[in-house]
């Protein structure tokens, strides 16, 4: 079997200080053939500077400097200007990789899928700065368990993901650059819509949590404030994304007649008191916690959604 090349593509912010030890873990992956394309979004710190001495010695490492536009545009634009390969893998700053990690994750695509609209995902370690493991380890989901739930919620962390060819380019086709949707949330929906989505359990990356002390807010018992942090990022455009209109101009020709009635519906919310009614009790559109399920509703009635 031919060796697979890969993209890696990072967004970097200000991120010297942890960034090469990543980059070092993305070249040293095995059993594929990689290289790393970088857009810094407007970095203040030595960065760019970093990058620049790094290329010197390693000229699989390409990057553009660009202007801070927020991670969520940056990564999407930096996937569409990056160069041709079979597949495609987004990465942190400062993270860091096991050697395995791209090889097993395209593993868990069966071969007959590798060239179609697919992607998969793995596991991964939560640590702090000392790359210390935190007690409690948060999974994702493997797949989506309906439409609904895969139009509200994000599954597929963009760090864990190897997409192919095929499926980044429908990504890039048409990118939601006003929309203020994560990078990885995007490609799971349309990966679910369109595509296969693939899991494995196996943690094959360190995720850092920066200021962590190996536990979250709810785990030393303050919850309220956590719960007071979630109900403060629910005002932030595009908490609860409605990527119906959205879908429906740009990618009408590839939704089955459930999904394409199903968003049509959505995107019609607004005309009556009944269809609100629906989408915000009955329509399976459910956020993960109960707090994010109360304030969706609100929204849904007051045509915020």
């Amino acid at each position: 079997m031919q060796v697979p090349h890969v993209v890696v593509v990072m967004s970097t912010f200000n991120g010297a200080k942890y960034l090469e030890r990543q980059l070092d873990s993305i070249f040293a992956q095995t059993g594929v053939d990689v290289d790393c394309f970088v857009r810094d979004d407007g970095s203040s710190d030595d960065t760019v500077a970093l990058l620049r001495r790094y290329a010197e010695h390693q000229p699989r490492l390409a990057f553009i400097a660009g202007q801070n536009v927020g991670w969520k545009r940056s990564f999407l634009t930096a996937l569409s200007q990056a160069p041709v390969a079979d597949f495609y893998a987004f990465s942190d700053q400062d993270d860091i990789w096991k050697p395995e990690k791209i090889r097993v994750t395209i593993e868990t695509i069966p071969e007959n899928q590798r060239s179609g609209l697919s992607f998969a995902h793995c596991n991964k370690l939560k640590v702090d700065d000392d790359l210390k493991e935190w007690p409690r380890q948060q999974h994702k989901i493997p797949s989506p368990s309906s439409l609904q739930w895969a139009t509200l919620n994000g599954y597929a962390q963009g760090c864990a993901l190897v997409m192919t060819k095929q499926l980044r380019d429908l990504v890039v086709r048409s990118m939601p650059l006003d929309e203020n949707w994560g990078h990885d949330y995007w490609v799971g929906l349309l990966g679910y819509l369109f595509g296969h989505v693939y899991y494995t359990p196996e943690p094959l990356l360190y995720h850092v949590i920066h200021g962590g002390h190996g536990g979250n807010v709810s785990d030393t018992g303050n919850l309220f404030t956590n719960q007071m942090q979630k109900l403060k990022r629910m005002f932030d455009k595009g908490h609860f994304p409605n990527p119906a209109a959205y879908l429906l101009r740009n990618y009408s020709d590839m939704l089955n007649d459930d999904q394409r009635a199903f968003y049509e519906r959505i995107a019609g919310y607004r005309r009556s008191l009944a269809a609100r009614r629906w989408l915000a009790f009955r329509s399976g559109l459910y956020p993960q916690s109960r707090i994010e399920r109360a304030a969706f509703r609100v929204f849904v009635m007051l045509g915020l959604y």
